[in-house]
């Protein structure tokens, strides 16, 4: 069969748009090609590129299924084909950050179902809807965020303020009034509200931040029922000294005080609410105990799973059997980008064997170096956490501080058999290993 590279640049996007509406839905689907043209209407005005006919994507639709693109069953209409995408192969720029929701790179877990049946209902008897996504940097957490915003305003028709802490400026964060003005004026913007008239109140402005935002948000929130506030980067409150745990403790009242119907005649009405995070939160002098500790609805987001990393594989055009991903999870296990990484690399560079990228993995031309660097310039700021490391190496354990800022790194991750801490993969033991000279 023919390669993408017999499709000109236009040809290569329409095929793309199909990739995208195709492989979220098991690589096939009854798609008209109506709704397809219509599909690459839309996008065109999106990008000012020309206008095309319906006609014209019909003939494109028997182009790549006679080169083996697709396979079309036709059917009677007024029935939709069913088209099932035969080989597609990614073609664009190395995924760093959050996935685009356009791109077909996103794999969709179980986190992700779990997040929209919890959020889709206001209310399970008394209690509103309050969840809490854990997983380790860079495994994906925001980019469920976006999804999961996109679903409840297009098919909940909810009111969906995603609020992103990783925006806020850094002095922002060591001032507990500027972050709790910051927060609630991100809401308000959010909601297309106004700043509400008591900000320049002597009375009003000598009340705790934390308090000015539950009496400015309070009634917004109380009079509609489809309200969702989802909220991105928790984690660097934690780091905060002078936020340490009151942001979270906040939310934690909030869950308490608003969000259950503890007094029958008291009217059950508040945003639901979802938040990201890496790790639990603990208070300076009882690191057993976290403010987040029973709020709401944990939501671990797993690694990749050896069928989620072959269906990324067959994305980036790769024809992979079962040792060769089996291979690959001994490296890096399912950590999300770090598979993306690496198929990335065997997709451009067209390697052979997976030998070739295994032997150089903490190499200077190593796909990861990058990352490992990341890493590593955060525990070598710290002495406690590079002596963890070392620790960790010769097989021993860490006390919790140091487990909750590596955690937070995505270095060490729980034995789900001993409970014990380790080194999440091979590729961290290699690297930290050479670099401690362990």
């Amino acid at each position: 069969m023919n390669d993408s590279k017999d499709l000109n640049s236009q040809e290569q996007r329409w095929l793309d748009l199909l990739a995208q509406y195709l492989i979220p839905r098991g690589w096939s689907a009854d798609y008209s090609c109506k709704k397809y043209w219509q599909l690459i209407q839309e996008n065109g005005k999106e990008n000012g590129k020309e206008d095309t006919t319906e006609s014209t994507i019909k003939r494109f639709l028997d182009k790549l299924e006679k080169q083996g693109f697709i396979e079309i069953k036709r059917r009677t209409p007024p029935a939709p084909n069913h088209i099932s995408l035969k080989h597609y192969k990614y073609h664009g720029v190395c995924l760093t950050g959050a996935v685009p929701l356009n791109s077909p790179l996103y794999i969709k877990r179980g986190a992700d179902e779990l997040c929209k049946q919890y959020m889709s209902k206001y209310s399970y008897g008394s209690i509103i809807p309050f969840i809490r996504i854990k997983a380790a940097r860079e495994t994906g957490k925001t980019s469920l965020l976006i999804r999961l915003k996109k679903f409840l305003q297009d098919e909940q028709q909810c009111k969906v303020i995603l609020v992103d802490i990783n925006t806020f400026d850094h002095r922002v964060l060591n001032d507990e009034t500027q972050f709790f003005n910051t927060f609630t004026e991100s809401i308000l913007s959010g909601l297309k509200e106004k700043q509400h008239s008591n900000f320049g109140n002597t009375a009003f402005s000598e009340l705790p931040a934390a308090q000015r935002c539950t009496y400015v948000l309070e009634p917004i929130f109380r009079k509609s029922n489809n309200v969702v506030l989802l909220i991105d980067g928790v984690d660097r409150t934690l780091r905060s000294p002078t936020l340490k745990t009151a942001f979270t403790g906040f939310l934690r009242t909030w869950y308490e005080k608003k969000m259950k119907k503890i007094d029958e005649t008291a009217p059950l009405s508040w945003a639901r609410i979802a938040i990201a995070y890496s790790t639990d939160p603990y208070t300076e002098n009882n690191i057993r105990d976290s403010p987040l500790d029973n709020v709401g609805t944990l939501v671990d987001l797993e690694e990749f799973t050896a069928d989620q990393i072959d269906n990324l594989s067959r994305i980036y055009g790769l024809d992979w059997n079962s040792d060769y991903i089996f291979e690959l999870m001994e490296l890096v296990g399912g950590h999300p980008y770090l598979i993306n990484l690496a198929l990335y690399e065997f997709s451009v560079k067209k390697l052979n064997k997976l030998d070739d990228l295994v032997n150089r993995a903490i190499s200077e031309n190593s796909p990861f170096i990058n990352h490992l660097r990341k890493c590593m310039n955060v525990i070598e700021q710290s002495e406690d956490l590079s002596n963890s490391i070392r620790k960790l190496l010769n097989g021993q354990q860490i006390d919790r501080k140091s487990e909750f800022h590596l955690t937070m790194l995505g270095i060490v991750k729980q034995n789900n058999k001993s409970g014990d801490i380790e080194i999440r993969c091979s590729l961290y033991k290699r690297y930290f290993k050479s670099a401690f000279r362990a």
